[in-house]
């Protein structure tokens, strides 16, 4: 929400960056370009990795330059770069990915681990407004896509990685990252194409706005869900979310604003969409098309895609995975599916160890299995 919603709905949350998260003028920077960075922990780490925070340009959902933070960890002699795509870590600025990283309470951290025992370099991105000045822009994908690609350029582009432009790259991702990864794997052709990659892996994807709002209503996921209407609110001008809030609907959503996700599971009462709103946003024809605009599939990626979910994740219904695949394999792409007989959290657990094989296989350069399209 870039303007005063509810009074300040959330602009009175964001609290002031520091220095390290204030942007300099981006009118004559570039997409990937460093803008800062500063050497960070990368405590019990494989390798002994150096680290840095860093700020660089990347581009939001509505064409405009801004400066996103995240990490770059590097282990001895690496060529090779993974993006890790976070997984949702809330609103506040202190629930960073690049934040949580150093005090050990990333979600993630174990993907960050597996990738450097590997010999390989970690792009780690915060994603618009988590961080940095300005609000985040949860679940709205063509800027989370812009945001790891844009990290993978600044991991290259940082003087002191010594990362060499010929390794290759993949991409990594879960849930929010899941959906991440996958718009990364559809903008890199059109918004990046010098930043080839070797392969994607994205699972428990976010792939329908609408359905995970709707899934998370009146469940242990409704900050999450309610999360998709204040990321649209913050990335277009042309949203408000505010009348459509009832005053549960408000405070509701200065708590999940104020907060880091895993405090959502903690504090909130779980309520149903239908007590936090006076319509449905996403029969609004602006909302519907926005939505729409963040759901992938419309262009195949040109890199290999490997998709894993639960059958019985009812947190991120499936059903949305499987359309992407569906249009993907429509639109040629080699997308390998692998649907798991398991949860949410159980598609993360069991999921990471065979998305980073197929990943290792991509980025050693071996050749792309067959996809499972029909």
């Amino acid at each position: 929400m870039r303007r005063a919603v509810a009074g300040g709905l959330l602009a009175a949350l964001v609290a002031a960056a520091p220095a390290f998260g204030a942007p300099p003028d981006l009118a004559a920077t570039a997409p990937g370009e460093i803008l800062s960075a500063e050497p960070t922990s990368a405590r019990l780490l494989p390798r002994a990795p150096k680290a840095w925070r860093v700020l660089y340009r990347s581009t939001s959902a509505e064409g405009a330059p801004i400066a996103v933070s995240g990490a770059v960890i590097v282990p001895p002699g690496a060529r090779h770069v993974l993006a890790i795509a976070p997984s949702t870590q809330g609103f506040a600025d202190r629930c960073a990915a690049s934040r949580r990283q150093q005090d050990l309470t990333l979600t993630e951290l174990p993907m960050v681990a597996a990738a450097t025992a590997r010999g390989w370099a970690v792009a780690m991105t915060d994603y618009e407004g988590l961080g940095t000045p300005g609000q985040h822009t949860m679940f709205v994908g063509r800027s989370e896509g812009h945001a790891v690609l844009d990290a993978l350029r600044a991991a290259r582009a940082l003087p002191a990685s010594g990362l060499a432009a010929g390794g290759r790259t993949g991409v990594l991702g879960y849930s929010q990252g899941g959906g991440a990864a996958a718009w990364t794997a559809q903008l890199q052709p059109t918004y990046a194409p010098d930043v080839p990659l070797a392969g994607v892996a994205a699972g428990g994807t976010i792939a329908d706005l609408p359905a995970f709002l709707a899934a998370g209503s009146g469940t242990w996921g409704a900050g999450a869900g309610f999360g998709t209407l204040l990321g649209l609110d913050a990335a277009y001008a042309d949203l408000d979310l505010a009348p459509l809030l009832t005053p549960r609907g408000a405070s509701f959503a200065r708590t999940v604003g104020s907060r880091c996700a895993v405090e959502w599971i903690a504090t909130l009462n779980y309520p149903r969409a239908s007590a936090l709103l006076t319509t449905d946003p996403f029969a609004d024809p602006a909302w519907a098309r926005r939505a729409q605009e963040n759901t992938p599939g419309d262009a195949a990626p040109v890199a290999p895609v490997l998709l894993y979910h639960g059958r019985g994740d009812r947190s991120v219904p499936i059903a949305g995975a499987e359309r992407l695949r569906d249009a993907w394999c429509a639109g040629g792409a080699t997308v390998r599916w692998r649907p798991m007989a398991t949860d949410h959290a159980g598609a993360l657990i069991s999921g990471t160890a065979t998305a980073l094989s197929w990943l290792g296989s991509r980025i050693a350069g071996t050749a792309t299995e067959p996809g499972t399209c029909v």
